[in-house]
């Protein structure tokens, strides 16, 4: 084997090795950050946030989304909190960015309650993939959106977001009136009481999904990235044996 093939396959052999332990890397930071979220941090209940106020540790709290107050989408639906946002992707060589262009949610406050006690909630920097992702989808060519996505996004949006330009794309989530949350965030005192917000580098997480499903379908994502780098090291691994052997055999 001539040494430009050797070097052919090695090249090939790194760069899918390398690509599937950073994507398995990634995958699995992200669904290690949900397992932690629902399984290692805290239960507390709100009249006991008083105690955490302040130390900026994170705390996990059950509730509803009561609604307060509560907003309509243009097909009749009852909603609590409505994140929208429109991206667009950037090329710069190998390299591709999405650059965010317009993102807003209604209310500036979120209100849940445990039964008990009432919670304000600032959902500035809140996580959206486990909310409800009502669609996300691109522009035409003439500056529109699909109708059905439209009709599950607030009008105060629709407003902002008359048209776009072709390539951008539009994402919208939701939290239903009385939807089963959990939240995680750090705690501040207030002169009213406590208020829950983002955690130092963790932002705030929300999730409209059980605590038994973030978690398996995070130990579930886990497995599979695991699986991904460990394979990818052993392409790696292997091709740099190969390619060794190869050459001293000239």
């Amino acid at each position: 084997m001539t040494t430009d093939k050797r070097a052919t396959i090695l090249v090939l052999c790194l760069t899918f090795g390398i690509l599937a332990m950073v994507i398995g890397g990634c995958i699995y930071w992200g669904a290690s950050v949900d397992y932690n979220n629902v399984v290692n941090t805290p239960i507390v209940p709100i009249a006991e946030l008083k105690q955490h106020a302040g130390t900026n540790q994170p705390v996990r709290i059950q509730a509803v989304a009561i609604g307060e107050p509560t907003f309509t989408t243009p097909s009749g639906e009852q909603i609590a909190f409505e994140y929208v946002e429109v991206t667009h992707d950037e090329r710069h060589g190998n390299n591709r960015d999405t650059i965010t262009d317009y993102k807003g949610w209604i209310p500036s406050e979120l209100w849940v309650s445990d039964g008990k006690d009432k919670l304000r909630v600032l959902p500035e920097s809140i996580t959206q993939d486990n909310l409800d992702v009502r669609g996300r989808v691109a522009f035409s060519s003439k500056g529109e959106f699909d109708e059905k996505l439209k009709s599950v996004i607030l009008p105060q949006f629709l407003k902002d977001i008359r048209t776009g330009r072709h390539g951008q794309e539009i994402k919208a989530c939701t939290i239903a009136k009385g939807a089963n949350l959990n939240i995680v965030g750090a705690v501040s005192a207030t002169s009213d009481g406590v208020v829950v917000h983002k955690a130092p580098n963790r932002g705030l997480w929300v999730s409209v999904k059980s605590a038994d499903e973030v978690a398996s379908k995070a130990k579930q994502s886990m497995l599979y990235s695991a699986i991904a780098i460990g394979i990818g090291a052993i392409v790696v691994i292997a091709a740099l044996a190969f390619y060794i052997k190869s050459k001293m055999r000239g």
